[in-house]
């Protein structure tokens, strides 16, 4: 039999909370609970909020399915193997967590608006505790005029696409981010549909989203989870910043100054830095622009410091002082410096 029961009244206490129901029922919550201690879905359970509807305020973990047809905040983040529903196809939501790490994310756009996902920015991006702000999405889906908001955190995407760019416009999850970032100016105004950052940061032009795919950066680790190489990484970090080591030096230089001459080469991690499609002194412009004004420190990556090698990918390129690494970067900038006083 199927069983869709409402719960109306509200759930406090320190918890943990553990919801089971069959795989054909549902339970709508429709209070504000307060559960502190955590709530666990369990596989195969269905829940639903709806209304002034809450889910607890300590970490979810959905194994199961959960639906949000409201608009609330879960400050403990959503954790699990499930899969989560923002959005009902009618009214726009949104929803503020601390974390998505769920088998698919769905963010549903509204008859007349769009839905958004928000991860809580971080006190500290340059921390390592930053890292509890990580997502993994094993299947991101969004809605035409969707929003996934991650302020200064990190993004993992196994199995994504990269994308590349056709006419300047990108496909895959770059395409993503080239649609958020809404190239209406030189910065970008970051609220388009698609991923986003809200940070005002980016907005000036010194930090961006910046996207790669990890067969090319061969990390073991990132955002203090485990990748493979098969994985798509998106990171807030400065705008430049091509290998997603969280600082601009010569490895930046390097990547876009291997790639300025290669007949249509795109994409972030090959220097094009503003999404438009293209690598060409606009790019440099972002990347000289910024490497001067690195005052919010190294936004932390994983394990600290990283080579050269381990940073880029690039065999036969180690770590070097920073003089040397001046010297470099000085280098790659007069190599440019007529490129840069035009368009290309």
């Amino acid at each position: 039999p199927t069983y869709n029961v409402t719960m109306s009244h509200a759930i406090a206490g320190a918890g943990p909370l553990t919801i089971n129901t069959d795989a054909t029922s549902t339970i709508t919550l429709t209070a504000a609970n307060t559960i502190s201690g955590g709530v666990t879905v369990s596989s195969g359970s269905t829940v639903l909020t709806s209304g002034s509807g809450t889910i607890g305020t300590g970490l979810v973990t959905n194994n199961g399915t959960l639906n949000f047809h409201n608009s609330l905040t879960a400050a403990g983040g959503i954790s699990g193997s499930g899969n989560t529903t923002v959005g009902d196809g009618t009214t726009s939501y949104a929803l503020t967590t601390g974390h998505v790490i769920q088998n698919a994310l769905s963010i549903v756009d509204g008859a007349t608006g769009a839905s958004k996902v928000t991860i809580t920015a971080q006190a500290d991006p340059t921390n390592v505790s930053s890292y509890a702000g990580t997502s993994r999405i094993g299947t991101l889906t969004m809605g035409l005029a969707s929003q996934l908001d991650l302020t200064n955190n990190k993004l993992i995407l196994p199995g994504a696409s990269v994308g590349s760019a056709t006419a300047g416009v990108y496909n895959g999850v770059t395409g993503q981010i080239q649609s958020g970032r809404n190239n209406g100016t030189s910065n970008g105004s970051w609220n388009g549909p698609g991923i986003i950052t809200s940070q005002s940061s980016a907005v000036s032009g010194l930090t961006t989203l910046a996207i790669a795919s990890n067969a090319d950066l061969n990390r073991t680790t990132f955002g203090g989870q485990s990748v493979s190489t098969s994985d798509v990484l998106v990171m807030y970090t400065y705008a430049g910043d091509a290998n997603l080591d969280g600082r601009l030096n010569g490895d930046d230089y390097f990547q876009i100054d291997s790639h300025i001459t290669t007949p249509g080469a795109n994409g972030y991690a090959n220097g094009d830095f503003n999404y438009d499609g293209r690598i060409d002194g606009d790019d440099y412009f972002v990347i000289d622009s910024n490497i001067n004004q690195q005052s919010l420190g190294q936004f932390a990556t994983s394990g600290g410091l990283f080579t050269a090698a381990a940073s880029s990918g690039l065999s036969g390129v180690s770590a070097v002082p920073e003089p040397a690494s001046l010297s470099l970067l000085a280098l790659g900038a007069m190599s440019v410096l007529g490129r840069r006083r035009r368009k290309i």
